[in-house]
């Protein structure tokens, strides 16, 4: 039965690129509200993302530490980092307002890295392939699973590979230790709706950051739905206005969406964080 059930978790992770294209959220819980949040959409044939994130970042433990930092408003406080990215053609950009001082419509494209979606949240994804254990969950749709990421890279295509150890020896997106837990969602046509996985005590320097381990889940909606992502011009600028148009009608991911959280599956995630 467990051999059953492993096919079943890798066979969601072709069946759910083969939907084309979905939109997504990605959470992070760490104790008192989401330690980084995002909601984005992307087309998995042409390998296109886009997406928008917010993350909490807490205040340096040491008071010595805290007094080094640049602005002085920020010591003792938790402060706020919001980010804008694509990924187009196997490379991460990020979005940053030009430099200048008059508007103009549109941020540049800055390549970050050629991790492509592996170095996403979507990503996740592809890690189910290291499934080494899976068993029923709380409904028949809910499946609780082991994951060995090494496996996960012996799995993948030869295409696929580089991006992805390239994307766990950088730590992308907490997913860092060899072993990991969690749970999979599946919908009715066998594709992931969600996942939700929990990070061991040191395992990435992106979580745990106050308790010994946190979790990461992402929810995936409307798979199959058109979704058009927008490319950089010859001068590396994107139009703000097409980059927005990605998330028109799309709820934002974060504490105040906790009830579509919990309607999404077990709701074991969340009270399993910190």
């Amino acid at each position: 039965m467990t051999e059953d059930l492993n096919a079943r978790v890798r066979a969601a992770v072709d069946a759910t690129h083969a939907a084309g294209t979905t939109m997504f959220c990605w959470r992070m819980p760490a104790g008192r509200g989401d330690l980084g949040s995002c909601e984005g959409a992307v087309d998995f044939g042409r390998g296109r993302l886009a997406m928008r994130s917010r993350f909490q970042i807490p205040s340096l433990a040491e008071p010595e530490m805290d007094s080094a930092l640049d602005d002085p408003s920020r010591i003792g406080a938790e402060w706020t980092v919001e980010n804008r990215s694509i990924v187009m053609d196997g490379t991460f950009y990020a979005l940053q307002e030009p430099a200048g001082a008059e508007p103009t419509g549109t941020w540049e494209a800055a390549r970050m890295g050629m991790e492509g979606l592996a170095s996403t949240p979507i990503g996740m994804i592809s890690w189910l392939r290291g499934v080494t254990s899976a068993s029923p969950g709380p409904s028949p749709d809910v499946l609780r699973v082991r994951l060995d990421l090494r496996k996960a890279l012996e799995m993948a295509s030869e295409e696929d590979r580089p991006a992805l150890r390239a994307a766990l020896d950088a730590g992308r997106v907490g997913l860092t230790a060899t072993e990991v837990t969690g749970e999979v969602e599946l919908d009715p046509e066998g594709r992931v709706r969600r996942m939700w996985a929990m990070v061991p005590p040191g395992a990435s320097p992106y979580l745990a950051v106050e308790a010994g381990q946190d979790s990461i889940e992402l929810l995936l909606n409307d798979l199959g739905a058109p979704v058009e992502i927008p490319s950089p011009d010859e001068t590396s600028r994107i139009a703000i206005s097409d980059f927005m148009a990605v998330f028109e009608g799309q709820p934002q991911c974060g504490p105040a969406l906790e009830d579509m959280w919990a309607s999404s599956g077990s709701g074991s995630s969340s009270g399993s964080g910190s």
